[in-house]
């Protein structure tokens, strides 16, 4: 079932804002509690009610509504489809910013959202609207009415054949006799009917049988404040549900498990039914037609019936309702759940021949290991697809006919002429780094070697990918180009993890299991790189050129046997240097932020950047703005953003995206159209970004080096540029990847070739290597010593309509950070 998360709405008002509480609940403890607070907006009211008079207008709805009474304020102008879809969008919009400001906006695991308010127009708005649960069937939302359990419920079986009490309620001007054919054809199913019975013929049946689900169809209505409402049963009678009180306890202790109102403005009914302790009830939150009622039970059932859980098949029956939402907007919006949380969750068992259970049976004999087998090497041949020294091409981007024909050759061990097609292609294709370790694992052939592993995001983000890769071959090439290492050649061998956690542990796994694998060089992102953490600690030395994330040194030790370390300076220092900069150089001092909450590594620049500010803050009178905008949230909206970032009064927004999702930053800075100056994290120094052009004119991001920063004269400045042909595509992440490959040669010199002994060379306080921009020198838990990042800014290029980063001179190279407490 998941965790079971309770959202609490405390007393407020849509003129005040109401306060917030969600607890996380797992295995029935609370984990931990997030509160927070909804703002005010009175504008939500408004809008619901200009929509729900529109719809309750259509022609197609007034005419089939299943309601009689009509509420004294309901506007009796016919309404038109075009109109009610416009105020329904309204309503949506307001609705999904408001949302968006509730402090829970990401879970990653299944869960189970009961939302408990007192407050009767909060349970009416369509919450699952929100981006938490929009497009995800796993995260369950619902409203509740009962006091909460102190352990999760747990299933429960319908007998067969489920025991229906169809009770078809008065019908004047709707069409009942649909939804009793929609219960009619359920498999499995024993429906007894009564149409438009009277009270005491009612009350007699609930009494008389047992009965798992009471389905009512007709016309209802719910009082003010959504405090009870009654059903229609017949032309004459008018009830409550509390006028059935006794009938219905008595159904409830025999077995009564759903009660389905498929009829108008049903809250008050929910209500009721919750208060007689019926466990749980589907009603309508508004005005009901007759087409989007009997669509509704029919997809309802559709689901249920074939033994998916109640709450999903409530989202799959709203999510087919949307495509009526041309002639009845806001019909998806309609259906509610409200379950009573101490009570077992009802399942739809779907009967099963004798004969389908003795071939089952049969199968489970006979299959399960053939499948086992079949799947692990489905599996294994999957991973191997993603591992190559030089027979497969990974980088799918940089082909060329020379390059295929290089990779069969390399695949066949016919080694000169995969080195000559290897070399056609780079004169082709010079900066190909993938063709360059192919070219010199090829030199290499049979000859004795030393492996190491590259971990890249190949599949998600290619550019990263290419640009860890040129420091590593850059190293490749100038070690056998030497002779080797203690006479054997340096081979590299990639990997692509698609910056995957599940398919780093995976391939992490492999290169372990691989014994001529010495070192990995990788991953890329730090949950990436967590992943793999956990399987190389111990086992297999990892150096991460790129993954910032302070948590990462926890997988590790800190004393001497650590294997996991990264050759990316400390974070702080750049988030440092880019808050100092914006608030001295650039006087920004309202900043606005945007970052990826599935981020590892950008969350951490979220904070260090936060705890600089909150310093400069005190001393500026500057501030910092949460917006609420999350780069990883479903239906990411820039324009939205930059709106909320202007009515917060912000002159500056700060980009913290995760690598793979460059392209909602780079619709932030094109919505942004100049209107606020723009600074980022170093994952945004990429030539992706370039391709932004004109709208990221101006972003300013701190980097751990850049080429101006460095002696033309270097030997990685003059290797780089005789291997790539220009120092256009270099960034941050080909020196980190660079000094972490030379760290290795020199570890790998001092070693008896052994992965432990290279961990302990590694982690030794005297080992040192010249580096790409520093010393490359570890401190026992794995994190770089040292390290002085520089600020980079997008600027025209000598070319027309092209772009660069460009050295920003005379900015402070070293800054102090203060302690300070840290923003959330």
């Amino acid at each position: 079932m998941g965790k079971q998360i309770i959202f609490t709405i405390g007393d407020g008002s849509f003129e005040q804002g109401f306060p917030v509480e969600f607890q996380i609940r797992d295995a029935g403890q609370t984990a931990f509690t997030i509160t927070g607070q909804l703002p005010p907006a009175v504008e939500i009211l408004q809008y619901y009610n200009h929509w729900q008079q529109a719809y309750c207008s259509l022609d197609k709805v007034r005419h089939k509504l299943r309601r009689i009474k009509i509420p004294s304020n309901q506007t009796k102008n016919v309404s038109n489809s075009k109109e009610c879809s416009k105020l329904a969008e309204d309503l949506e919009t307001s609705l999904k910013q408001w949302f968006d400001c509730l402090p829970l906006q990401q879970f990653s695991e299944p869960a189970q959202i009961i939302l408990q308010t007192q407050d009767p127009a909060l349970r009416r708005l369509p919450w699952h609207l929100w981006n938490l649960v929009e497009h995800r069937p796993d995260i369950e939302l619902c409203v509740n009415f009962q006091h909460l359990p102190s352990t999760q419920p747990a299933w429960k079986r319908l007998p067969n054949p489920v025991r229906i009490l169809a009770v078809l309620g008065s019908d004047e001007g709707i069409d009942t006799q649909a939804d009793l054919q929609v219960l009619q054809q359920l498999p499995t199913a024993k429906v007894t009917q009564l149409q438009m019975p009277h009270r005491s013929q009612l009350i007699e049946t609930l009494l008389k049988q047992h009965w798992d689900i009471l389905f009512f169809a007709g016309h209802s209505f719910s009082h003010s404040e959504g405090k009870g409402g009654q059903i229609y049963l017949n032309e004459t009678e008018c009830l409550s549900l509390n006028d059935l009180r006794l009938a219905l306890h008595s159904a409830v202790q025999k077995g009564l498990t759903l009660a389905i109102f498929n009829s108008c403005d049903g809250l008050g009914l929910a209500q009721s039914a919750s208060d007689l302790q019926i466990p749980h009830v589907i009603v309508m939150r508004e005005p009901v037609s007759d087409p989007v009622a009997h669509a509704f039970l029919r997809y309802f059932f559709e689901a249920f019936a074939q033994g998916q859980s109640l709450y999903r098949s409530v989202w799959q029956a709203r999510a087919k309702l949307q495509g009526m939402e041309d002639k009845f907007p806001g019909a998806s919006w309609l259906p509610v759940l409200c379950p009573n949380p101490t009570k077992p969750l009802p399942i739809w068992c779907k009967p099963r021949s004798p004969y389908r259970q003795l071939a089952l049976l049969a199968g489970i004999l006979t299959i399960p290991l053939a499948l086992f087998a079949g799947w692990k090497v489905y599996e294994w041949n999957a991973l191997q697809r993603r591992i190559s020294l030089g027979e497969e091409i990974l980088i799918e981007s940089v082909k060329t006919p020379e390059k295929e024909a290089g990779v069969k050759a390399f695949a066949a061990k016919d080694f000169p002429s995969a080195i000559s097609h290897f070399q056609t292609s780079l004169q082709i294709h010079q900066n190909d780094p993938e063709t360059r370790i192919y070219l010199n694992n090829a030199k290499a052939g049979l000859h004795p070697a030393i492996t190491i592993g590259a971990a890249v995001p190949i599949g998600t983000n290619s550019n990263v990918a290419q640009e860890i890769l040129r420091g590593m071959a850059q190293v490749q090439e100038a070690v056998n180009r030497a002779g080797g290492i203690n006479g054997k050649f340096l081979k590299v061998k990639i990997a692509d993890d698609d910056n995957n956690p599940r398919l780093a542990k995976r391939l992490a796994e492999v290169f372990v299991e691989d014994s001529n694998i010495l070192a990995v060089i990788g991953h890329n992102a730090s949950d990436a790189s967590a992943a793999g953490g956990a399987v190389y600690q111990g086992k297999l030395v990892m150096i991460t050129p790129t993954s910032f994330s302070k948590g990462l040194v926890e997988l590790g030790g800190r004393a001497n046997d650590n294997f996991l370390f990264r050759t990316v300076p400390s974070l702080s220092s750049a988030a440092n240097k880019l808050a100092r900069y914006a608030i001295k150089t650039a006087n920004k001092t309202r900043i606005a932020m945007c970052f990826d909450i599935d981020s590892v590594d950008n969350q951490s620049f979220r904070y260090e950047f936060a705890a600089v500010m909150d310093s400069a803050i005190r001393e500026d009178g500057g501030t910092l703005i949460d917006i609420r905008c999350n780069f990883g949230a479903p239906g990411f909206n820039a324009e939205v953003a930059i709106s909320r970032a202007k009515n917060h009064g912000a002159d500056a927004m700060l980009l913290s995206p995760h690598v793979d999702r460059l392209s909602n930053a780079l619709d932030i800075a094109k919505a942004n159209r100049g209107q606020l100056a723009l600074f980022s994290s170093p994952t945004l120094h990429t030539a992706k970004t370039l391709e932004g052009q004109a709208d990221v004119n101006n972003l300013v991001i701190p980097v751990f080096s850049h080429p101006a920063a460095m002696s033309a004269n270097h030997p990685f400045i003059a290797g780089a540029k005789n291997l790539w042909g220009s120092l256009e595509t270099l960034t941050w992440r080909t020196p980190s990847a660079y000094d972490a490959t030379q760290a290795v040669v020199a570890a790998v010199k001092q070693s008896d070739g052994s992965r432990q002994q290279l961990q302990r060379i590694l982690s030794s306080p005297g080992f040192s290597v010249p580096g790409a921009f520093d010393e490359v020198q570890f401190h026992q838990w794995g994190d770089r010593v040292g390290g002085n990042p520089v600020l980079v800014q997008v600027q025209p290029s000598g070319s027309a309509g092209n772009y660069e980063f460009k050295l920003i001179e005379g900015v402070e190279q070293s800054v102090s950070l203060k302690k300070t407490k840290l923003i959330p």
